[in-house]
């Protein structure tokens, strides 16, 4: 592959704030509404001060725990996930109601500015009492003052960071809503795989509205799959992602189709190369002519690929990294080109056979018990 430079897309911060009780109005029908709020809460409220009595001891580090109006709540959709509307339903029927024992405290920034605080952490529980109680709810919140002398950024990558931290370690959240407060906080690899997707031109799931200006070309699902896909070879992956952007019929990329491309560049990497050469080309350029062939010319669909990936327990790539051996095949059999084992081109000649050791090992690295080889072996030779 050539050596460029990659250039990550660059996200861009900005609030977008959503009142908690307009959203759930716009959700919940007036009758829904009413229903609820005829189970109320299950508990009482706890004792503690009212936000009036402890404004004026609000700082941007210590925080104050007090009773907060539920209808002056809102979140930043910036960085925070949409409401689990099933979920938060589900909870409320399995307690009978609203709980303030089970709700706790909930973590709030106060804008004195606009008099309202931007939920951290606990909007369902604010949802669940705004659904409940009603309009005019108190719950309790540990709050903090917002830091006007940090620039919006800097705000929201603060939030973010405390929010992320309830993401991976409090409440279950899936891996594209943990990824995006990740990527904004800058905690761990987040930043480093949305950066390298985003260097291909590749948009990352749920990410989208931080690049407002950047129309992509496709959009990944799986991040962490791509981490793992970096791990097996960087630069394989890379020209696997380029594959994947120009080739395949599919606006999303699953992470089975990015960790299988990237798997048949690394493991079948010294035959592909050796072909390559033998028509005076390079690996790059040969298996776009591949992929172009087989995607473009011939009309094979991402779905064709895919299907029945999951056939065999553990590595759900080995079907279609075999398919694309077989495209190679088919590929190299369309050019008539002779083989880079010393074999001249017939009708019957194959780039790789069933029990050809590069694919016997590339079998045995990915553990196909003897009892699935078939299956797989019955791809490559149809």
């Amino acid at each position: 592959m050539t050596n460029v430079t990659l250039i990550p897309a660059v996200p861009s911060l900005s609030r977008k704030f959503v009142s908690l009780l307009d959203e759930l109005k716009e959700r919940y029908s007036e009758e829904e509404i009413n229903n609820h709020r005829k189970i109320g809460s299950i508990d009482n409220k706890p004792d503690l001060p009212k936000f009036i009595d402890i404004n004026h001891k609000l700082d941007t580090k210590i925080a104050q725990i007090a009773l907060i109006k539920g209808s002056d709540t809102v979140v930043d959709r910036c960085y925070d996930r949409a409401p689990n509307w099933s979920n938060l339903t589900s909870y409320i029927t399995k307690l009978g109601g609203f709980s303030y024992d089970s709700c706790g405290i909930i973590d709030v920034v106060y804008d004195h500015k606009k008099g309202k605080f931007i939920v951290v952490i606990g909007q369902h529980r604010v949802d669940m009492s705004l659904l409940c109680v009603g309009d005019d709810v108190e719950i309790p919140a540990k709050i903090y003052l917002l830091d006007e002398n940090l620039s919006e950024d800097e705000q929201i990558k603060l939030e973010s960071s405390r929010h992320h931290t309830e993401a991976n370690n409090i409440t279950p959240q899936k891996a594209h809503e943990r990824g995006l407060s990740g990527l904004i906080a800058d905690v761990g690899k987040n930043a480093k795989y949305s950066d390298f997707i985003t260097s291909h031109d590749i948009g990352v799931y749920g990410q989208e509205h931080l690049y407002p200006k950047r129309k992509f070309k496709k959009i990944c699902k799986a991040p962490w799959t791509v981490g793992r896909a970096m791990d097996l070879s960087m630069g394989d992956c890379s020209l696997g992602l380029e594959l994947l952007r120009d080739y395949l019929d599919t606006y999303t990329l699953e992470g089975k189709a990015i960790m299988a491309v990237t798997q048949y560049l690394f493991y079948f990497n010294d035959k592909i190369e050796a072909q390559a050469e033998v028509i005076s080309s390079n690996k790059e350029s040969f298996v776009k002519q591949v992929f172009d062939y087989g995607f473009n010319i011939m009309g094979f669909s991402s779905e064709e690929w895919l299907d029945g990936s999951s056939m065999l327990r553990g590595e759900s790539t080995v079907i279609p990294v075999t398919r694309l051996v077989k495209l190679t095949n088919n590929y190299c059999r369309s050019k008539k080109l002779n083989l880079s084992d010393g074999r001249k081109f017939t009708s019957k000649s194959k780039w790789c056979s069933p029990d050809e050791k590069v694919f016997t090992s590339y079998m045995d690295k990915m553990n196909v018990h003897n009892l699935f080889r078939p299956l797989v072996t019955q791809q490559l030779s149809m």
